[in-house]
């Protein structure tokens, strides 16, 4: 059995051998590929998107994204010419360029957007502007979440030629205690085009991977129901770790890392290998159903009071032997 064998076994519960691991950020060791299908950070200075905006950083720290210097949709007026002139070709040459550079060997594929849908949107129109528009006039904010969910489609629509196996969609949704609109907003309004998408990745033969920050609890239910096979909780303990177990363990394959704001910066080697216990209790069952999500924290620029606890992380998932060498 491949190590795509061993991931997709756990994604639909078919009993792996083992548990697969995935290295967002590379490693010959990891069963996932993962590769970004959208040009987000171009141009000498990384500060370029192919959007058509720019990024304003507030600093020289590499951890921060940054906003953009303009937005690009400020009045509705000017909606037809960002329609026409402005939004991204989905067949743009180079976007699957990546491909040409990598050794995938028997691995699991996976293509990611980065950031997409609402926040993609906000991006674009801006963060206020869009929960207003949320409220004011939904029909307008349909239009722009078809450009936007459009666009993403003709990607996807792309990536089973590439030999892809899965869709990786990024959209934070939580805050820490509640969620930026409310439940039934949510699933008036974007439930739809999560369910659309999905359904054409499936279609496809491919999976669904959605990551999503904060308190989602609400609509991870209709996450599951929109056909989300691996869902990525940013933050599981602010969902309540309990409760997450006896509602939707066994009912989807959680992509879960050490918390990467407590634990992964301050934490000790004791509490990386009780976080990881806890996730495998939380989400593992005999069956499959979990992937943990590791990190190397140097290599993202993030700065942690221990230089070992990206080894501490991984060594809790993967064993005291395991070694990360970070010129692979």
């Amino acid at each position: 059995m491949n190590r795509k064998d061993i991931v997709k076994k756990a994604i639909h519960f078919g009993d792996p051998p083992r548990m697969p691991i995935f290295f967002f950020n590379g490693h010959e060791e990891s069963d996932i590929v993962l590769v970004v299908l959208e040009k987000w950070h171009m141009g000498e200075k990384k500060d370029l998107t192919e959007w058509g905006f720019e990024w304003n950083k507030a600093s020289e720290d590499e951890t921060d994204m940054g906003v953009p210097r303009t937005y690009l949709l400020q009045d509705w007026k000017n909606f037809t010419d960002f329609r026409e002139k402005i939004a991204p070709d989905p067949y743009a040459a180079g976007r699957f360029a990546e491909l040409n550079h990598l050794d995938i060997g028997d691995r699991y594929l996976m293509g990611s957007l980065y950031l997409t849908g609402f926040t993609t949107m906000t991006l674009i129109r801006g963060f206020n502007e869009v929960l207003v528009d949320m409220h004011e006039d939904p029909a307008k904010v349909r239009q722009l979440a078809e450009v936007v969910f459009g666009f993403e489609n003709e990607i996807i629509k792309q990536m089973p030629a590439y030999g892809f196996d899965c869709v990786a969609l990024f959209d934070d949704w939580g805050m820490q205690r509640n969620m930026m609109v409310s439940p039934e907003m949510w699933r008036e309004q974007f439930f739809p085009l999560y369910k659309e998408q999905c359904d054409l990745a499936h279609s496809l033969g491919m999976d669904v991977f959605f990551h999503t920050c904060g308190y989602v609890y609400p609509i991870i239910g209709d996450l599951i129901a929109a056909g989300v096979d691996i869902l990525n909780l940013g933050q599981a303990d602010v969902n309540d770790i309990a409760r997450l177990k006896k509602e939707y363990r066994g009912k989807v394959c959680f992509s879960q890392p050490i918390n990467y704001q407590t634990t992964g910066i301050s934490g000790t080697k004791e509490d990386f290998f009780r976080e990881a216990r806890e996730i495998i209790d939380t989400f593992m069952t005999e069956h499959g159903g979990l992937i943990p999500e590791l990190f190397d924290y140097e290599k993202m620029g993030w700065k942690t009071d221990n230089p070992k606890n990206t080894e501490y992380q991984v060594q809790a998932f993967c064993g005291e032997s395991f070694r990360l060498d970070r010129n692979k």
